[in-house]
């Protein structure tokens, strides 16, 4: 796959075979994308592109009858480790060498599949906040980074963040995330899910009124929170808290699915990570009877998925990337077939990684559609998706922004 980086200084005039209008589903021919000063400027007809090349200057790029679309958007990732064993990737955190370049190959993984933002759920060295910033000369896809998450002493999650002892300490740490730029919050509801017991899930970290304090004093200071959660109650309690997201949301049952749906309240169900335990060579490390608890449980969060659609949830594509066997980038492509294993249609889907994606991080107004105001932060495909969605899967040009 070929990387476009455009510059911002100059103008550029995109000549595609077609343009794919993700809210619509619909096809655009015989027009062409006119950028000016590092923004998707206007849509017009091929034919008037003589009358604007004789009143200004730009670069014709002939895209050679690919589909063009807007790029798609990871929306749960790990950047501080990277799916090859947990252990191994955290002992890279004290090397900085070492640490930048396994993040340099997973930023790379990223573009090499067409995704031009990421959504970073934290840890506790803060490298996800690091590697925000680490390529400023390279093309990069953006990352949005949440530093360390919060989450409370003596519950799941040591490698994310320090625990609080007390919910009056919950300001002092967002307050320290915010001078450390963050571009959300990111609070452990529940623990993780079980592949020992089915539909056990870790303990409940923070009671309704606790979390409804963190999100609260988020909101204050202009930041979203993403939940991780888990087990009905979990999921439950971040929806009536006012979350902003739920992520993973195992064992959601229908009502709170109905919740999320009346309250305007996303998505991302992460199915990857447990799905892959059922894959070589990851499946070894189970009993028979742990094998049989992974594989009902992610086809459970398929059904859930499905009755989310069908109630009008908003869904997100998150991989959960540097969990076990979740490769960053890579995986991409089979969280995406898990949701085409859920029946959900391929517009859907597409809503799902693009628009609904950009939604999510917060960037709905610099990218999700090919549209004016919008980053020319896009990718280009031989075949429309909606009719062959294992063109998403071979990009053929990634064009970024420099």
């Amino acid at each position: 796959m070929a990387v476009l980086t455009l510059a911002s200084s100059e103008n550029y005039i995109l000549l595609p075979g077609g343009i794919l209008d993700i809210s619509s589903g619909c096809l655009i021919t015989g027009k062409a994308v006119v950028i000016k000063e590092g923004r998707i400027n206007e849509l017009v007809e091929k034919s008037e592109i003589g009358e604007l090349t004789r009143r200004g200057k730009f670069k014709i790029i002939d895209l050679q009858g690919l589909v063009l679309l807007p790029g798609l958007v990871d929306c749960h990732v790990h950047l501080a480790i990277d799916g090859t064993g947990f252990q191994k990737a955290m002992c890279r955190w004290e090397n900085d060498e070492a640490m930048a370049e396994n993040i340099s190959q997973s930023i790379r993984a990223y573009l090499q599949h067409g995704i031009v933002a990421v959504r970073d759920g934290g840890d506790k060295e803060c490298i996800g906040l690091k590697a925000r910033d680490q390529f400023p000369n390279e093309p990069s896809p953006i990352v949005r980074a949440s530093g360390f998450a919060i989450r409370k002493e003596g519950y799941y999650g040591s490698f994310l963040g320090e625990g609080i002892k007390e919910i009056a300490e919950v300001k002092t740490r967002i307050k320290k995330l915010i001078q450390l730029g963050v571009n959300q919050i990111k609070v452990l509801v529940s623990g993780i899910v079980s592949f020992k017991e089915y539909a056990k899930v870790g303990a409940i970290q923070f009671t309704l009124q606790e979390l409804k304090t963190i999100v609260e004093i988020s909101h204050n200071y202009g930041l979203k929170v993403m939940a991780h959660a888990s087990s009905d109650h979990a999921v439950r309690t971040a929806i009536e808290a006012g979350v902003d997201s739920i992520e993973h949301g195992y064992f959601s049952s229908e009502a709170s699915l109905e919740l999320m749906a009346e309250r305007g309240i996303p998505w991302v169900p992460t199915v990857v990570p447990v799905y892959m335990q059922t894959l070589e060579p990851w499946k070894h490390a189970f009993s028979s009877e742990q094998f049989n608890i992974i594989e009902r449980t992610y086809k459970l969060q398929l059904e859930r998925i499905a009755k989310a659609a069908s109630l009008g949830v908003m869904l997100g594509i998150g991989t959960d990337a540097g969990a076990a066997g979740v490769m960053h980038g890579e995986s991409y492509f089979q969280e995406l077939k898990l949701f085409k294993a859920a029946g959900l249609p391929n517009l859907a889907i597409l809503q799902a990684a693009i628009l609904n994606g950009a939604k999510i991080i917060g960037l709905e107004n610099e990218l999700g559609a090919i549209r004016p105001g919008k980053k020319p932060l896009l990718i280009a495909v031989s075949e429309n998706p909606l009719k062959n969605p294992q063109a998403l899967q071979h990009v053929e040009l990634m064009i970024c922004l420099h």
